[in-house]
């Protein structure tokens, strides 16, 4: 148990040094490139200061423990750290653990093989027509910076929050009721559903097809604005989510009252919710 608490302590310790050395390095680097002495503005240095005189294995630590815009500057600070493969190991590390929560986006095998497919393009023809033997998409080496371009597409992605239509047809959606008893209000199991392209329908087992459409609300749209405030007042605190219903577009469902839209921040998926339905979406 003391050996236990020791080793928590040293990884404690060792976290809070590393991200001491962070913050004073973006801070030195920051000065450095403004033309001043570190001696002068800080103290706590001899001589001015420059990221080239870190060891490489330095440089990669101290990037390890920066928030991603401070990462993102140390980038352009320090001329030898562009230099190394930080985009294999920080930028990846970034991504595997900013996606975790994320089933749509977390790091799995099939998920790295999509993404370094789309990076190579799905060309598997030759010029006289056979198909190309092209090697599995994993043992492909990505372009450099590649995981640092997928971090910023994935921010903008996963927090987009007006729903698309290929949104509607390129996820799996799962439907469930509100149910109202004497126990006060319950959810039913959910069942999957489609909204299907072809017909603008919303398919849901035993029912007949549903029409749908997305309503965007412009400037002139009050009186709408109102009925979806006064829906959100009748949806219960349970099935909101965690981001407010968005103000500038709905979905429509056949005759029933509109159905307002979120984006989830815990999982990046979508909500569609009135007060007798909830449909959330989730990977094909």
């Amino acid at each position: 148990m003391l050996l236990l608490r020791s080793r928590q302590l040293y990884q404690q310790l060792y976290h809070k040094s590393y991200c001491y050395i962070a913050n004073f390095t973006m801070a030195a680097a920051a000065i450095g490139s403004n033309g001043c002495d570190v001696t002068e503005a800080t103290g706590t240095a001899s001589a001015s200061f420059s990221l080239s005189s870190l060891a490489d294995e330095l440089l990669l630590r101290v990037a390890e423990y920066l928030p991603v815009s401070d990462l993102v500057r140390y980038q352009g600070l320090a001329k030898k750290f562009r230099g190394l493969d930080a985009d294999a190991t920080v930028w990846k590390r970034r991504c595997e653990a900013r996606w975790e929560p994320w089933p749509r986006y977390r790091l799995t095998r099939e998920r790295l093989a999509e993404l370094l497919l789309l990076e190579e393009g799905d060309n598997g023809d030759n010029d006289d027509g056979r198909e190309e033997q092209r090697p599995h998409p994993a043992s492909l080496p990505p372009r450099r910076r590649f995981w640092e371009s997928r971090y910023a597409e994935t921010e903008r992605e996963a927090s987009r929050s007006e729903l698309r239509p290929s949104d509607l047809h390129g996820l799996r959606w799962h439907l469930s009721f509100v149910l109202s008893g004497v126990r006060g209000e319950t959810m039913s199991d959910p069942v999957e559903v489609a909204f299907d392209p072809t017909t603008s329908s919303l398919l849901v087992p035993g029912y007949p097809p549903l029409p749908y459409r997305i309503v965007l609300l412009g400037g002139g749209d009050d009186g709408r604005v109102g009925l979806l405030d006064s829906q959100s007042s009748r949806i219960r605190p349970d099935l909101r989510g965690d981001r407010p219903f968005s103000a500038t577009h709905y979905v429509e469902i056949s005759n029933f009252p509109p159905h307002l839209v979120s984006r989830k921040r815990s999982d990046a998926e979508w909500l569609i919710v009135n007060e007798n339905v909830v449909i959330v979406s989730s990977k094909r």
